[in-house]
């Protein structure tokens, strides 16, 4: 997760000056003193999400992950009816995932996840 955190760091370039916020779940890996002080230092404010709680509080279990596995299941499903008798290969997977992972992760949906769990963006 630290290496995680570096590259996000080097992508939003958030400084103490203009912090941003990331929401996180409160697994072991979250949690070290080398994060805490590296998100302190840069300007990353940690707030972990309660456990046990993310069919309520996380974003996008609340309104992308559930569409995504009905758009893949429609995508499995249409593939199996073009291909009776064949078996989806790991080389399928990407060309079946992608019109999912398009339908499902848009900006409207990944904003009414937050709407949803009462944690609204600020831009």
């Amino acid at each position: 997760f630290l290496i995680a955190l570096k590259h996000l760091h080097s992508k939003v370039k958030c400084t103490k000056e203009k912090p941003i916020l990331l929401f996180m779940d409160n697994h072991i890996s979250h949690m070290g003193y080398s994060i805490c002080v590296l998100a302190k230092e840069n300007g990353v404010i940690l707030q972990t999400l309660p456990p046990h709680t993310s069919h309520a509080s996380q974003p996008l279990d609340r309104t992308i992950y559930g569409p995504f596995k009905c758009h893949l299941a429609e995508s499995h499903a249409n593939w199996m009816r073009e291909h009776p008798g064949q078996r989806v290969s790991i080389y399928d997977v990407p060309l079946l995932s992608k019109p999912a992972i398009l339908r499902a992760f848009t900006e409207t949906n990944i904003k009414k996840g937050f709407q949803a769990t009462v944690i609204f963006p600020l831009d």
